[in-house]
């Protein structure tokens, strides 16, 4: 089975502009139009260069590749594989997605990464990038995703080198918090890296603005030890900047699409965020000189979901 890249530059095109239909008939033809082949060759046609039999990972599938990204071969009986894994979700919208994986999945392996027509410039673009896009365009007014923290590096209690049980119920009331802010930014970063009118993106930066004001309300009332005080408002100072950032950006953003955040690195609010969160960071670690690893993580881990960059 061969994948053509013209009708994965068409399908690119499709998910650029919206056009869920035209998104999912473009699928169903990739793979209906796949040609399948008695035998898989034992080198590449192009280079002569053996091919590598490469597993997929999630879809349980192998193809055989060409080491120099010339193309890559599924036999019959993959083929057929593949089309049952498709084949196998009724429901419209679980079924695209799951052709979707599978399908750059399958691309990712022959090529490294997939071309795709994004507007009118060819741009060289992964998977995974294309998946976070699709994912990008779910967020709207009325669908603010939640992103599931359970076992993201745990905060531990007794074993924790933070022994004082005020600074410990800080720490616990604090990255709940950050957990929060973090999911808000996210989302607003994600939808800042898709093209949306500019009524879209004010009203999804207005529901960022409100849902970022709470965590920030949040953060000025929690009781704060004498000793982690600085920590305390080099964070809250690290949200104040975050908010007036994305306020810049998406004034930005509608006065000019093509802005991303590559061209706002140098905004003083965007350097005074990540300044202000790795001050404290580091003031927490000179707090705690013999912090353990564990303790260390959960709150390094959140600090930099939190952080923009």
């Amino acid at each position: 089975m061969w994948f053509e890249s013209g009708r994965v530059q068409a399908l690119g095109t499709a998910l650029h502009d919206g056009r869920r239909e035209e998104v999912d008939r473009l699928l169903e033809d990739i793979l209906t139009g796949a040609r399948t082949g008695q035998a898989i060759p034992a080198t590449c046609p192009s280079c002569r260069r053996d091919l590598v039999r490469t597993p997929l990972p999630d879809v349980d599938l192998f193809v055989s590749s060409c080491p120099a990204q010339h193309g890559a071969w599924l036999s019959r009986a993959e083929g057929e594989r593949l089309r049952a894994l498709v084949g196998g979700h009724a429901a419209a919208r679980a079924r695209t997605r799951h052709i979707l994986r599978v399908l750059l999945v399958v691309l990712a392996a022959v090529w490294g990464v997939v071309l795709l027509v994004w507007g009118f410039d060819p741009v060289t673009r992964s998977a995974v990038t294309v998946l976070d896009d699709l994912e990008s365009r779910r967020i709207t007014t009325t669908n603010w995703p939640e992103r599931g923290w359970t076992g993201f590096y745990p905060l531990p209690v007794k074993e924790s080198a933070i022994d004082r049980p005020d600074d410990l119920l800080f720490f616990h009331e604090l990255l709940p918090l950050l957990q929060a802010g973090a999911n808000n930014r996210i989302n607003m970063h994600r939808v800042l890296s898709t093209r949306r009118t500019a009524d879209e993106y004010t009203a999804l930066h207005d529901l960022y603005g409100r849902r970022q004001a709470e965590v920030l309300d949040q953060l000025r009332r929690l009781a704060v030890p004498e000793r982690l005080a600085e920590v305390h408002a080099r964070i809250v100072a690290a949200t104040e900047a975050q908010i007036a950032f994305f306020g810049a950006f998406v004034e930005e953003k509608v006065k000019d699409p093509e802005i991303d955040l590559r061209r706002m690195l140098k905004h003083p609010a965007l350097q005074t965020t990540s300044r202000e969160l790795h001050t404290a960071w580091d003031l927490v670690r000179r707090a705690y000189p013999a912090l353990d690893k564990p303790t260390g993580d959960a709150i390094e881990s959140r600090l930099c979901q939190f952080d923009v960059i």
